[in-house]
């Protein structure tokens, strides 16, 4: 930024208009205000960061009504135009204080000068709040930045000359606010240090996870986790393969059929033993048929028995076609007799596959029940070593993870029997 012209009226000991072309005065580099004390000089400096912040250079006077001359005509206005250019382009900043009826209206505006070297505002309606924002944005420097690098606080520039090197040191510090950099630089020290701390903790838990996996580098560990990874794969291409489910679905069908062919078989007996019973009956009849032959073969001589005897054989051939059926009725037990011999060789072979099937399932319980058995104590030896992992964790000063406590007089230690928890993964 650099200064081009301040103007001035009712502001400060300044009754009338002032004028001050910073461009003319420095035309030959530098130019010097300087008067006697209370003329005013402090004044030029707080119309320039009130016209830009809306405070006075020394943060103590902020009210731009409290600035307002009281030696001026009750008429006329307190008024700032601060104009300097930045980026190249020229700008201007107003604010003012016009007399209404009772009290004084403060007003402000920003301009820029155009091709023309007219100043137009670059906003139709300013906030007074954004008087400051759009000063920093255009000249790169906050207020604090401002005083403290563009203006020299009233009062350091003697005492900075006559201090020794170590007061010119604490002085230059208070004028540009360098302690705010000294506690930057001491916090970013604090993180700097408490992330390698945190990065030497991980390292040692690094170096302790290889040491209880007896491996010497990542590259190590991560064979091994591979290798544990593939061998965990086999064991569930194993359990798809093997799938205990499906085939005990498959047994219970195969006994429930069994079950069906017992009933079969029951069955086939009890028409198995009807037949045989059909089958003495026929023998019974047969016999009673062939007595009753020879019994008309022997009264055949006799004429008086004729007519009984055609009775009796009249009889004897309606009860034949009763007989009659018994061959079709022999066939049928024959075939009948046949599908249960079948069914009950297929009732025999199931019970057998269903005998093996049961042996292979309790085999592979049992199996299942020792892994489970193994994979139990291992995860009760790694919750057993559970305060001794956290306990090496613990620092002092830091909080306790279960307790929160910063201190820690008796962490516990692991046991003999701890393990990771790789290997209980890995079980």
């Amino acid at each position: 930024m650099r200064p081009l012209t301040l103007d001035f009226q009712a502001f400060g000991p300044y009754a009338g208009r002032e004028h001050i072309d910073f461009a003319e005065l420095s035309s030959k580099g530098l130019l010097l205000i300087c008067g006697d004390t209370g003329s005013g000089k402090t004044m030029i400096l707080d119309a320039m960061t009130l016209a830009l912040y809306g405070k006075a250079s020394g943060g103590l006077r902020n009210d731009f009504a409290s600035m307002r001359c009281n030696r001026c005509r009750p008429e006329d206005d307190t008024f700032i135009e601060f104009v300097f250019e930045a980026g190249g382009n020229i700008y201007k900043f107003e604010r003012r204080l016009e007399k209404k009826r009772v009290n004084l209206s403060e007003k402000q505006q920003i301009s820029r000068m155009d091709e023309d070297g007219r100043f137009m505002p670059i906003r139709e309606k300013l906030n007074k709040s954004d008087m400051p924002r759009i000063a920093e944005q255009l000249i790169g420097l906050n207020y604090d930045q401002f005083t403290q690098v563009i203006i020299l606080p009233q009062g350091k520039f003697e005492k900075f000359l006559e201090s020794d090197s170590g007061q010119k040191g604490e002085i230059l510090t208070e004028i540009f606010g360098a302690g705010r950099w000294e506690e930057a630089a001491r916090r970013y020290h604090d993180k700097v240090k408490a992330e390698c701390d945190e990065l030497n903790s991980l390292k040692e838990r690094v170096s302790s996870i290889l040491g209880s996996e007896d491996c010497e580098n990542l590259d190590g560990l991560s064979l091994k986790i591979k290798g544990t990874e593939d061998k965990l794969k086999e064991l569930e291409a194993a359990y798809a393969e093997n799938d205990y489910d499906k085939r005990r679905g498959r047994l219970l069908a195969d006994k429930e059929a069994a079950g069906k062919l017992e009933v079969l078989r029951t069955t086939l007996s009890r028409r198995q033993n009807a037949f045989k019973e059909a089958e003495k009956e026929l023998e019974r009849r047969s016999d009673k048929l062939e007595k009753a032959e020879n019994s008309l073969r022997e009264h055949k001589s006799r004429e008086e028995d004729k007519e009984t005897l055609n009775r009796e054989k009249a009889a004897l051939e309606a009860k034949t076609d009763i007989y009659a059926n018994i061959e079709k009725v022999k066939e049928a037990f024959d075939i009948a007799d046949k599908a249960w011999r079948k069914a009950c060789a297929e009732a025999d072979e199931a019970e057998k596959g269903l005998e093996g099937a049961v042996k292979k399932e309790n085999k592979a319980l049992a199996a299942y029940d020792r892994a489970d058995r193994e994979h139990k104590d291992v995860l009760g030896a790694f919750a057993r070593g559970a305060a001794g992992r956290l306990a090496a964790d613990l620092k002092d000063g830091e909080e306790c993870p279960v307790c929160g406590s910063t201190h820690h007089p008796k962490p516990a230690e692991a046991g003999a029997d701890d393990v990771s928890s790789a290997q209980v993964d890995e079980k």
